[in-house]
């Protein structure tokens, strides 16, 4: 398929779930996740009332993960489309910019 991912984990979950079915799912609700961290932020943020706020902003993440690259947006950190300049906070958004506006 098409799909890119930013890392070769990323990859492998994706060939794992979407084209080999690997799935986790939650026993309280039965939520799929891809991964198993996945799964374990989904019952933390679901089930237990996991939250991580952010302290510059009242944004609040269901992960820490997504706390991390959050927190990117108040550092300034930008990551720039080699074809038309545009800034995106996260590498993960400028893949799916690149592939959506750019078909790369």
């Amino acid at each position: 398929c098409d799909h890119q991912a930013t890392t070769n984990s990323r990859l492998t979950q994706h060939q794992q779930s979407m084209h080999e079915g690997k799935i986790y799912k939650c026993m309280e609700c039965g939520h799929k996740a891809t991964s198993k961290r996945n799964l374990t932020n989904h019952q933390q943020s679901k089930h237990e009332g996991k939250q991580y706020p952010c302290s510059k902003c009242n944004y609040i993440a269901s992960a820490t993960f997504n706390l991390t690259k959050h927190l990117k947006i108040h550092k300034g950190e930008k990551y720039l489309c080699n074809e038309c300049g545009e800034q995106r906070a996260t590498k993960a958004s400028l893949i799916m910019h690149q592939t959506k506006v750019h078909k790369a």
